[in-house]
């Protein structure tokens, strides 16, 4: 109780106080333990033979007794000439003053639980909103870089401080930027007489930093990542475009020797460049089992004069089981070649050596036994 012109203790019921005394009466605060304080008459003047009352009513509100939270509401962005809507980009939330874990709904993503320092992903048009914050808390929304992937990042209300009279807001934009690029074209040649140049040869592209989906044209169209693979026959190819400046690649194709095939390229590693155009081509020659198992020199080889095969692989004086050759002037087969005639040469070839070494057998024997029979 405070007075002025009045000096001493005095009773609560405040007899005594001299004429005139002006007073006020203060409550200490209660707010944090959940009440909320009204009163009447807390300051005047006293009055003879008058009694003067200051009343305080103090209400416990028990919905106050919790702290105040605040809602915090994270959004995603995306924008662009040629922006990955469907990408996920991924973003860290780190709170001061809030260490338990906090539910969140989704927006385009499940609802779950967050604490300080989880990770969330969110694609073009999603966003989350963490609910229950303590008022007063602080927090700090960073995205993973992206930069790397072609993409400039702006960032509204990324930190800030919970309140319970207005909900916070990180609103992340990310926007793709132009870029130079480039394309690479893979080609198939086949060569050798009866292969098969319907055949179908499998490649696989691999990229350095390029890990999106690239579209291609040509035989066929569609998009290839890294580690994608393409087929291609004879004569055919693809082009792949907007493969980004300075991205490595390479080409491999997958191993044919077993089925006659030997295989060279070039340009199947390098780098892309802006504005200009990458090939990686490739050559299999066939070579038919005749020409594999023919050694030079020896019998059945062409141009040896020591045996009764002429240079086409034919025993000499023997008929031609195919008749004229299909071959055209370019020494290129014909539409309907294919191996039925390098196997008829091969068995022919075959079935004459063993008629040779049978033969010759047979004169040794006979040599063998006439000499013999004059010893006797």
């Amino acid at each position: 109780l405070n007075g002025s012109g009045a000096s001493g203790t005095y009773a609560y019921t405040g007899n005594g106080v001299p004429d005139g005394t002006t007073y006020t009466v203060t409550e200490a605060d209660y707010s944090g333990g959940g009440y909320t304080t009204a009163g009447t008459g807390a300051t005047g003047s006293v009055v003879t033979d008058t009694t003067q009352t200051a009343s305080f009513t103090n209400t416990r509100n028990v919905s106050h007794s919790a702290p105040s939270t605040g809602d915090l509401t994270i959004s995603k962005t995306v924008a662009g000439i040629g922006a990955d809507t469907a990408k996920k980009f991924n973003f860290t939330v780190t709170f001061s003053g809030a260490s338990g874990s906090y539910h969140y709904t989704g927006n385009g993503v499940p609802d779950g639980t967050i604490k300080s320092g989880d990770t969330i992903s969110l694609a073009h048009g999603q966003s989350v909103t963490i609910t229950g914050l303590p008022v007063g808390a602080t927090y700090q929304v960073t995205e993973e870089n992206a930069s790397a992937q072609g993409y400039s990042v702006e960032s509204a209300g990324s930190s800030g401080t919970i309140s319970s009279s207005q909900d916070r807001t990180a609103a992340f934009t990310n926007t793709k930027l132009p870029i130079s690029t480039g394309r690479l074209t893979i080609s198939k040649t086949v060569t050798g007489q009866g292969a098969d140049f319907t055949k179908k040869f499998k490649f696989t592209v691999t990229f350095t930093d390029a890990p999106d989906a690239y579209p291609y044209t040509g035989v066929s169209a569609g998009t290839l990542r890294s580690g994608g693979s393409v087929l291609l026959a004879d004569g055919e190819s693809i082009t792949i475009t907007g493969l980004p400046e300075g991205v490595q690649y390479t080409v491999a194709e997958a191993d044919y020797t077993k089925e006659g095939y030997t295989s060279s390229s070039t340009g199947a590693a390098g780098c892309i460049y802006a504005n200009a155009l990458q090939t990686a081509s490739f050559t299999n020659n066939w070579n038919s089992a005749m020409d594999q198992l023919s050694v030079p020199g020896g019998p059945g080889t062409p141009g040896n004069s020591t045996d009764n095969i002429d240079d086409e692989g034919v025993p000499q004086g023997a008929t031609d089981l195919q008749g004229p050759k299909n071959v055209g002037e370019n020494g290129m087969p014909k539409t309907g070649d294919n191996q039925t005639g390098g196997l008829a040469k091969f068995w022919l070839l075959f079935f004459s050596i063993a008629l040779m070494a049978l033969t010759a057998a047979d004169l040794a024997l006979r040599k063998k036994y006439s000499i013999h029979g004059n010893r006797k």
